[in-house]
């Protein structure tokens, strides 16, 4: 049989490895990005500056993933064969899917490799975040019942037998949620699912409140990333800085953010940032259309200074600290990084890369995952979401109840965390969209639904005090938690 990898003892080298796809069959492996992404695409090639170099990695022969594999295994289990079951990727890693079999027993692994994890791209600051990520997944995995990948061995250099940096887990049981959130994908039945379908959707959001109120047993004191000491990496974890690309999508960037002690100082700082037309002020002659512009960002700027002045985003406390708390946010909780049982039980949970500890608003303790919160995201279309709007209250709302049987302090964020998340990520996801935010917060304000948005925010950019003090009362009541 071509490609079989056979292994004796940890000093045998001579492998053959089984390729799934010449025995005309293939398994396939959750992916980690909502875009499936065929191995042998060119995805990068229109984007020059783009860190991700995916054709050195698709190069690495099947054998160099076995060699890999066999580092981390029991040598005195006796002989064992290697199948390659497929290589897939999603937008930022490469995944290679490999069965062992020892005597009568199957086991399978997963190796990950970063799609910037080259000669070309990989720097320190990738393999902070990656040595970060197999260390926090070690840590949920002995203090929680959460079920994360349980990962065996990594490498953050380019010094190994695969050229590239990579992680090896083991698969977890279950296949991705998108196999039983929708029948079909066209907008006339988003909404109409099976009586079947509609339990296994309960079931299945119950299962995932349980794993974040799980979850939520991990709290920390600032946010940032959780960073461990290397030589006892079973201590709690300190919050250190972190690192993040310019654009989720494109990865061109690197950004160093600090961490932060507070709510404020990690939402302020990086609205000056973002968004600061000050620095302009004067320099426009009025009455141009530089001046109107100007007065427009002011506009908005102000419209963000008063949401980001109000509740939630201004405190992270549980009613009996007095100090702020923070807990963990997966990054990319959506149906495809969510594993299951045929009955919508959570099995696992994957694709954990840059997560960080968060404000409770719109950490794993309140917030609703990425597939119910899709009308907040600036390029919202009925065709890519998996239901209607006017769905998506309910299953949200079904969602919180979860999390309140599950025993969350926090659920009375849940039923707005859409709109916390979504105006958050104005600020720090490449994806987000200040302008986008601001007119949806005005489409949710009885006073400015019908008005012209960009002359409203050009004059309250001029200074407009009567409007100021309206959105400071009407914001209020729209953000208050539940």
């Amino acid at each position: 049989m071509e490609d079989e990898v056979s292994l004796e003892n940890e000093n045998e080298k001579d492998l053959e490895v089984q390729d799934a796809e010449a025995e005309g069959g293939s398994e396939s492996i959750p992916n980690e990005s909502d875009t499936d992404v065929d191995c042998t695409d060119d995805t990068d090639a229109s984007e020059p500056l783009d860190r991700r170099d995916f054709d050195p990695i698709r190069a690495i022969h099947h054998n160099q993933f076995c060699y890999v594999l066999d580092k981390y295994l029991d040598k005195t289990t006796g002989k064992r064969f290697f199948h390659v079951i497929g290589r897939m990727e999603g937008a930022f890693n490469h995944v290679v899917l490999v069965h062992v079999v020892t005597g009568a027993r199957l086991y399978e692994y997963m190796i990950k490799v970063p799609g910037t994890g080259t000669e070309r791209s990989w720097c320190e600051e990738d393999a902070y975040m990656m040595r970060n990520e197999f260390h926090l997944l070690q840590y949920i995995r002995a203090h929680t019942s959460v079920p994360v990948p349980e990962v065996i061995g990594f490498d953050d250099s380019l010094n190994n037998e695969l050229g590239a940096p990579y992680i090896v887990m083991k698969k977890l049981p279950g296949e991705a949620a998108t196999l039983l959130w929708s029948e079909e994908h066209d907008h006339l039945n988003a909404d109409t699912p099976s009586q079947l379908l509609t339990q296994e959707r309960n079931t299945f959001l119950h299962s995932l409140a349980r794993c974040m109120v799980e979850l939520g047993k991990l709290q920390f004191d600032k946010i940032g990333m959780p960073t461990f000491d290397p030589n006892n990496p079973n201590l709690a974890p300190k919050i250190g800085s972190y690192y993040q690309w310019h654009s989720d999508s494109k990865m061109i960037e690197i950004i160093d953010r600090q961490a932060s002690s507070t709510t404020e100082e990690y939402l302020v700082p990086q609205l000056d940032e973002d968004w600061n037309p000050m620095q302009y002020a004067g320099k426009y002659a009025p009455g141009t259309k530089a001046h109107e512009y100007h007065m427009w960002c002011m506009g908005i700027r102000k419209f963000l200074d008063i949401i980001f002045a109000t509740l939630p985003f201004t405190s992270s406390k549980l009613p009996d600290q007095e100090e702020e708390s923070f807990v963990l946010r997966h990054p990319d909780l959506d149906l495809q990084n969510i594993l299951t049982d045929a009955d919508g039980n959570v099995t696992g949970i994957i694709d954990w890369d840059n997560c960080l500890t968060a404000p409770r608003c719109v950490g794993c303790t309140a917030a609703v995952p990425i597939f119910l919160r899709r009308d907040w995201f600036p390029d919202f279309t009925v065709q890519r979401a998996p239901h209607m709007t006017w769905s998506l209250n309910h299953w949200r709302k079904i969602y919180a109840d979860a999390l309140e049987e599950a025993g969350s302090p926090d659920v009375r964020y849940t039923c707005k965390s859409a709109m916390y998340q979504g105006i958050v990520a104005a600020l720090y996801e490449g994806g987000g969209d200040a302008e986008d935010v601001v007119k949806k917060v005005m489409l949710s304000l009885e006073g400015t639904r019908l008005v012209d948005h960009d002359q409203f925010l050009t004059n309250l950019g001029k200074g407009w005090p009567d409007a100021e003090a309206y959105l400071k009362e009407e914001i209020a009541k729209l953000l208050a938690p539940s």
